[in-house]
């Protein structure tokens, strides 16, 4: 079965259409093909960065409870 198919219609400078029709044009896909691919591309690599951002605050929070948790285990340390 045949995926359906959707019109997207932005302005753009003619400047970056031309060099995105050159690059469709020299890797052989349609202009379609190549907006689709960035797009996918983009947007995983958005997912990805969101993980990352969720890693590093989690372990950001481990630090910190560490570290109130080595506060309370030296006598004499402000908590703050």
């Amino acid at each position: 079965m045949r995926e359906r198919r959707h019109q997207l219609n932005v302005n753009i400078a003619p400047d970056l259409l031309t060099a995105i029709k050159q690059t469709a044009r020299k890797r052989g896909i349609t202009i379609g093909e190549f907006i689709t691919e960035l797009a996918l591309k983009e947007v995983e690599e958005s997912e990805n960065d969101d993980l990352i951002v969720n890693s590093l605050n989690e372990r950001i929070s481990n630090l910190e409870s560490e570290l109130l948790n080595i506060k309370r285990a030296c006598p004499g340390q402000e908590l703050q």
